[in-house]
């Protein structure tokens, strides 16, 4: 009697454990579906130095000058912006970028519907100043020394523009220093072109 009670206590203590391990198991791959769900959601880009110059034009990626929005959200996930004015519209890029350790703010601007202005904003609390020469002496590197630079002053406010011009095409790469601490750095690309278009149709703005 002791027997048969003991061998139905160890199918049964059998039983139980595999069926723990079961429900671990599942566990674990819920876990990793979530995680990849997760990780896949909010992948982080590197961004290049390389390849602005495309076809004698400044621009970033594939993203086409003169693109509607509704062509630029095939490739990008977008966000609109409030505009103060109807045909100028502004869009955040929710799609995570990073260069050197910096995380950018990646906005969009189009005039009547056409991509005219990509830019990158990053806000750099310490080692500013030997970000900014590393991005500024790199471009020069593979671009060539900028067209234009400027220096300027304004109520204690400290900024530095460059500019690189091919065409009707521009690229910007620029530094304000917010504080003793912090500077914002913008590293954008322009359409003249398309902005020219859009001043001759509303040249109120």
């Amino acid at each position: 009697m002791s027997y048969g009670c003991s061998l139905k206590s160890n199918k049964w203590k059998s039983f139980t454990s595999k069926n723990k391990t079961t429900k671990i198991m599942v566990c674990s791959f819920l876990l990793f579906l979530l995680f990849t769900i997760s990780c896949s959601s909010n992948l982080t880009t590197e961004l290049s130095l390389d390849g602005f110059l495309q076809k004698g034009e400044y621009q970033f990626g594939t993203l086409a000058w003169g693109s509607p929005p509704n062509s630029v959200a095939k490739n990008l996930s977008i966000i609109k912006l409030k505009s103060e004015h109807p045909s100028r519209q502004c869009y955040k890029v929710d799609n995570r970028y990073i260069l050197d350790d910096n995380f950018p703010v990646m906005e969009l601007e189009f005039f009547d519907q056409k991509l005219g202005c990509v830019t990158f904003t990053f806000l750099i609390e310490n080692g500013y100043e030997e970000w900014f020469t590393k991005q500024l002496d790199s471009l020069s590197q593979i671009y060539g020394k900028p067209n234009e630079q400027a220096k300027s002053t304004l109520e204690q406010v400290q900024a530095e523009n460059y500019r690189w011009i091919s065409g009707d095409t521009q690229m910007h790469l620029s530094k304000t220093i917010l504080s003793k601490n912090g500077a914002k750095v913008g590293l954008g690309f322009i359409s003249t072109q398309v902005i020219h278009e859009f001043g001759d149709v509303h040249p109120e703005l």
